[in-house]
């Protein structure tokens, strides 16, 4: 999808910041095993996984799964301290992707917002993230029509 480059200014740097700036998600303060406890809010057709899907409807399924690949394997590992790390290593992932392809803004946003000290305090925390971005991809299959 092209940009238009009419709603993009120059920073003086050589660099084209987005002019219409979208608000910030606040980071989950909380972890995420208790923040997503209503499972039907969280699940169903119209759910948050649901709406991020369709935030994400700009994204390639490919660079989504990249992230998946990532989280499901910090889901698999024994120790929960090494799976944080990874985990974290997320963070700075997205953030590249998005200043790369305007369109993985609001990943970025919600991968910040989902994944901090705050959020992630148990392996409890990675399987629900876990379940949570598998349901993300799976209507973001839905929802393209693919």
């Amino acid at each position: 999808m092209a940009n238009n480059y009419n709603q993009y200014r120059n920073n003086g740097k050589g660099n084209y910041q987005n002019q219409n700036s979208r608000p910030v998600t606040p980071a989950i303060a909380q972890p995420l095993a208790v923040h997503y406890a209503d499972k039907a809010e969280l699940y169903l057709e119209g759910g948050i996984a649901y709406k991020q899907a369709e935030k994400f409807k700009f994204i390639a399924p490919h660079q989504l799964r990249k992230y998946l690949d990532t989280i499901k394997d910090c889901a698999e590992t024994a120790e929960f301290e090494a799976a944080r790390n990874k985990l974290y290593s997320v963070v700075p992932m997205a953030a590249y992707n998005a200043g790369r392809d305007r369109n993985q803004g609001d990943l970025y946003d919600f991968i910040r917002s989902n994944i901090n000290r705050n959020s992630i305090t148990s392996k409890k925390d990675i399987e629900v993230l876990d379940d949570l971005f598998t349901s993300i991809i799976a209507y973001h299959k839905y929802l393209s029509g693919k």
